[in-house]
């Protein structure tokens, strides 16, 4: 007999949305084929994939301000503002690369109406588009 571990994704989210990705692969691939579609099916229904990704950009976004010191929210809204945030090059490629595999919807309250001028061969500046 297959024992049920999580009822619904929405049981299994409020036990994992803590744990790293790795560790919910791990909780996911203990699963039989059963619970994980039935798992699947439940996350599809129930519209979570907006909710698990703003999860990790917001993890991600976290990880940009410990390590690079940068607060993506804050310059963002600065940006929008009127101010220009001058920033390394090779941070900024970093950062777009780091959200590079998300769609559009999901990174808009980061990336939405910024573009960049150059300031010199390694230094950038992030201003508000027209």
């Amino acid at each position: 007999m297959d024992k049920t571990v999580f009822k619904n994704f929405e049981e299994y989210w409020s036990y994992a949305k803590l744990l790293t990705t790795n560790q919910r692969n791990i909780i996911l691939s203990s699963l039989t084929l059963k619970q994980r579609s039935n798992l699947e099916h439940s996350y599809h229904k129930g519209g979570w994939e907006d909710l698990v990704v703003r999860n990790e950009i917001d993890k991600l976004i976290d990880s940009v301000e410990k390590d690079a010191g940068i607060n993506l929210i804050y310059n963002h809204c600065r940006i929008m503002d009127g101010n220009s945030i001058p920033i390394k090059k090779d941070t900024w490629i970093y950062i777009c690369t780091l959200f590079g595999g998300y769609k559009e919807k999901h990174t808009k309250h980061i990336f939405c109406h910024i573009k960049t001028e150059c300031l010199d061969k390694d230094n950038i500046l992030l201003v508000k588009s027209k």
